[in-house]
């Protein structure tokens, strides 16, 4: 499946969290045909929205549990599966990627096993970026659900692994790029030794929550590295 752009599906979420909606209002308000609106449904319905089409026209009824980048606000592209977000981000326009599973992730040391379940981002950042201190905002984020450990970037609850973070680079020494890649255990299965949120809570936790939360820590702090904010 081809990753899907975030442009206007937030704004066509937020007409349609209002209450039924023609795809006729839909594409006058946005500036669209009423075909480019039904593609758009379309593609929405794919990823996991229940929608329904009313004589009064689109309703959604239902949204999935995932941090879709229209949903949480970010410059993102989505994919339901990607070999790896790292490679989709050195080869995009867009500040990152986030997919629901990875065929080939990759680790700091060597493959990541990316199940659906689980939190897969990748991000566009600062080539001197230093590792560790965004595995200690990754643990303060997810402190709000257990306490984890950052061993340079290598997060564990009581000795198990439950996530982690790597950096890739490139370029030059005037033009350093990079990209940051992180994957969390949050539903997803576990090899042994590792754990994940659901295990160490004892239910399934909401990924969308964990991702919003993980992903604007880390953009956050990625925005005050660069001098973005004060």
């Amino acid at each position: 499946m081809r990753c899907i752009k975030p442009e206007l599906k937030a704004k066509i979420l937020r007409m349609l969290r209002e209450g039924a909606v023609s795809g006729e209002r839909i594409a006058r308000e946005l500036g669209m045909s009423r075909v480019a609106v039904w593609k758009h449904i379309k593609t929405l319905s794919s990823v996991g929205y229940v929608i329904e089409t009313t004589a009064q026209g689109y309703r959604l009824i239902k949204s999935p549990d995932f941090p879709f980048p229209w949903e949480i606000g970010v410059d993102f592209l989505y994919c339901r599966k990607a070999k790896s977000t790292m490679d989709i981000v050195w080869r995009s326009k867009y500040e990152g990627a986030i997919a629901e599973e990875q065929t080939g992730g990759r680790g700091s040391r060597g493959r990541w096993i990316s199940p659906r379940g689980g939190l897969y981002f990748s991000v566009r950042a600062p080539g001197l970026i230093d590792v560790n201190d965004v595995g200690n905002v990754i643990a303060n984020a997810l402190g709000k659900y257990v306490d984890v450990e950052n061993e340079g970037g290598k997060l564990y609850v009581d000795g198990k692994k439950i996530g982690g973070i790597i950096l890739e680079v490139g370029g030059s020494n005037y033009n350093i790029k990079a990209v940051l890649g992180v994957g969390i255990n949050v539903n997803n299965p576990v090899p042994p030794g590792a754990t994940s949120l659901m295990l160490e809570i004892g239910e399934k936790v909401s990924l969308r929550e964990v991702g919003e939360i993980v992903i604007k820590s880390v953009i956050e702090h990625l925005k005050y590295t660069r001098g973005e904010r004060a």
